[in-house]
Formats: structure tokens, C-alpha cells, sequence
């Protein structure tokens, strides 16, 4: 499949990302949360991993989020920019010094080993990003005027909130009347939604993505399309029902240029093994 993608040169950028970013404080040595006396700091997000990543392999990246003006909004600026993703559209807001709103999310992960599995939990509410609301972002400016060849968002972002659904597809429809691929990580998490309103929300927004990306639960809970045969504890997976799925999906969706479902099997806390198959 030629993929038609927008011209290196008018661009300023070659992939946007759009989502919350969370500061994750995990006990070092594998050891469990509530005998910790330190923490180790950790910075990621499921879209903010994905422009970080590429800028370390040299492409120019940008994020577009919504953090406090406070030491954690900054510490989650510095980590991006020292390996040269763009931070220029992030939306800065004052900090109210107690974290009514406008703060930054939290999660405090244990790290599993053998049969203990890893665990985490989250402190995420009243973070500035769930609080972005349509018009705080110039989406022209970014995509038509500065360019961007790729746009990638992703469901927990746009489960965050009401207001973050309707800045989803805000950015998604200047992202495609600008030419720019957009991908979407369905990414479901039952903690923020439930399967009926990821299904409401989100199957409007396929219209708007060339590329969809997910696991069996994603694909289940956020779009209604189950793969056959798969156990609850994804003893086995079957690669043919996989790749059925998927061609259901496509089946369904015509437009979409490509569609990805991760094959992850569990062994212990510390070994998984990890694949992936894909249609275009």
C-alpha cells in the first residue's frame, strides 16, 4: 500500500502527539508499595512515550497536553525537551497550590516479579489535562500553518473527560482537513470508562483515523469486534481469529489504511513475550 503522507519540507514537524502525560513514583528494586521508604521518579504517557521515543531516533516531534505551572508540570517540559520534543502548544495554567484542579497525575507502580504481577494505582483526578476544553489549542496554526506529516491520540485520553472526547475529535478533523495521518491507540481503561460509553464516543471518531492500534480487550470494549477463542487469562492466543478480527474491522471501516493488535503472552511478573500483527 502506498501511503500518501505530507512532504518532508513543509513541515515542521513529523509527528504531534496529543494526551496526558503522568509523573509514575515506583519503589526501586522491585519492592512493594507499602514497605517503600523511596521512590523512584518516572515520567511517561502513553502518547508523550510515543514523541519522546521518536525524537530519540531523530525525527522532530511535538506534544500537546495541558499541565500546571508548578515543579511537576515543569520536571514533565524538561524530560521532553532534553531530547528535543517540541513543547510550544502545551497549554500552561496557573497552579492553585492544593490540587482542586489543574495538577498533575500521579501513579505509584510496584513492579512484579515471578507470580506476583505488577500493580498499579493510579491518583490522576482533577488533572489539568482532563480539564482541556475545545479552542485552547490552535489547531490550524499547528497543522496547516507549521505542518505536521503525522498526528497520534489515543483512548485514555479521550476518556478523560467530556471535554477531552470533544478535543479529540476538534484535533483529529483539523489533523485530516490539514492532510496529516492520524493514528489512535484504542488503549481502553475500564478505571476511566465503561465499555458502552468507549463504544458511544469512540466509533464516531474511526471516520477521522487511518491507523487503529490495540489489544483484544481494546478492540472488545472500545469498538465491539472480540476475537474467537481467546480464554480470560489469554492462555493462548490464536493468531488466526486475530487476524479475523482485524479484517472484520477493515471490513467495517473501509477507509482505514492500516489496523494493529499487540499478542502479548504473560509467563511470570517479569517475563512476557510480546508480538504484534497488522493489516495495511
Amino acid at each position: 500500500m502506498l501511503l500518501s503522507i505530507r512532504d518532508q519540507e513543509s513541515c515542521r514537524f513529523d509527528l504531534v502527539s496529543l494526551g496526558e502525560c503522568m509523573i509514575r513514583l515506583s519503589p526501586p528494586g522491585r519492592e512493594r508499595l507499602e514497605f517503600a521508604r523511596n521512590l523512584e521518579v518516572l515520567v511517561g504517557g502513553g502518547e508523550y512515550n510515543v514523541s519522546y521515543a521518536l525524537a530519540r531516533l531523530g525525527l522532530r516531534t511535538g506534544w500537546v497536553s495541558k499541565l500546571p505551572q508548578n515543579p511537576l508540570g515543569r520536571l514533565i517540559m524538561n524530560h521532553g525537551r532534553a531530547v528535543g520534543v517540541d513543547m510550544r502548544h502545551v497549554v500552561l495554567v496557573p497552579y492553585d497550590g492544593v490540587g482542586k484542579q489543574n495538577r498533575c497525575g500521579l501513579n505509584f507502580t510496584e513492579v512484579g516479579t515471578g507470580l506476583r504481577s505488577s500493580v498499579t494505582m493510579y491518583d490522576r483526578g482533577h488533572s489539568a489535562a482532563s480539564q482541556m476544553s475545545p479552542g485552547e489549542v490552535d489547531w490550524e496554526e499547528l497543522f496547516q500553518k507549521q505542518g505536521a506529516r503525522w498526528f497520534h491520540l489515543g483512548g485514555i485520553f479521550t476518556a478523560l473527560s467530556e471535554s477531552t472526547a470533544r478535543v479529540a475529535k476538534e484535533a483529529m478533523d483539523a489533523a485530516k482537513k490539514a492532510g496529516t495521518i492520524v493514528s489512535y491507540d484504542l488503549n481502553f481503561r475500564s478505571s476511566l470508562w465503561a465499555s458502552e460509553k468507549a463504544q458511544e464516543i469512540t466509533r464516531p471518531l474511526v471516520q477521522y483515523m487511518d491507523f487503529v492500534f490495540g489489544n483484544e480487550e481494546d478492540f472488545q470494549k472500545t469498538l465491539g469486534f472480540e476475537v474467537e477463542g481467546v480464554d480470560e487469562k489469554l492462555l493462548e492466543l490464536p493468531i488466526e481469529n486475530y487476524k479475523r478480527m482485524v479484517g472484520r474491522l477493515m471490513e467495517s471501516f473501509p477507509h482505514l489504511k492500516g489496523v494493529g493488535t499487540t499478542l502479548r503472552e504473560v509467563v511470570s511478573g517479569l517475563i512476557n513475550h510480546w508480538s504484534a500483527i497488522s493489516l495495511l
